[in-house]
C-alpha cells in the first residue's frame, strides 16, 4: 500500500475526513480518492485473505 493511499484509508475510516476534503488535501479528484480507497482495500483483503482464488481453491 502507497502512502497515499494509507493516509486516504485512515483519514476515512479513523479520522471522518469526507471524500471531498481528502481530494482538497491531496489534489486529486473525488474520482480519485474512491480509486487510492479501492486500491488500499483490495491491498487490505489480499494481505489477509490472499488472492481471490486461493479463497475458492486452497490447494
Amino acid at each position: 500500500m502507497t502512502k497515499r493511499q494509507r493516509a486516504i484509508f485512515t483519514a476515512l475510516r479513523f479520522e471522518g475526513a469526507s471524500y471531498q476534503d481528502l481530494a482538497e488535501r491531496h489534489g486529486l479528484s473525488v474520482e480519485e480518492v474512491q480509486g487510492e480507497l479501492a486500491c488500499a482495500l483490495s491491498w487490505l483483503s489480499r494481505a489477509v485473505y490472499g488472492h481471490w482464488w486461493q479463497r475458492w481453491w486452497p490447494w
